[in-house]
């Protein structure tokens, strides 16, 4: 968080951000990784003018993308960030 902070990527936004990367490496450890010790998580970032880019990748077992409901619908009241396994 402070590379992001400190090159001001999301300016204002930074907590935003700090709470959907936490939710997501805690997703990764939690359901990818299930919690084992042997099993690591790996994060990326990359930031331009006023945008961010965090890739997490664990080493679990994959799920198909197709059964993410679509973040956009009119019943999920807040979509918090896109979902893509590869």
């Amino acid at each position: 968080m402070h590379l992001i902070r400190k090159c001001q990527w999301v300016s204002g936004n930074e907590e935003d951000v700090e709470i959907a990367l936490r939710e997501a490496i805690a997703n990764a450890v939690i359901h990818g990784n299930h919690e084992d010790p042997g099993k690591q998580v790996y994060v990326g970032c990359r930031g331009g003018t006023d945008e961010v880019s965090i890739v997490i990748r664990d080493e679990g077992q994959g799920f198909d993308s197709g059964d993410v409901p679509d973040p956009t619908a009119p019943e999920i009241s807040s979509p918090a960030m896109a979902v893509e396994s590869t």
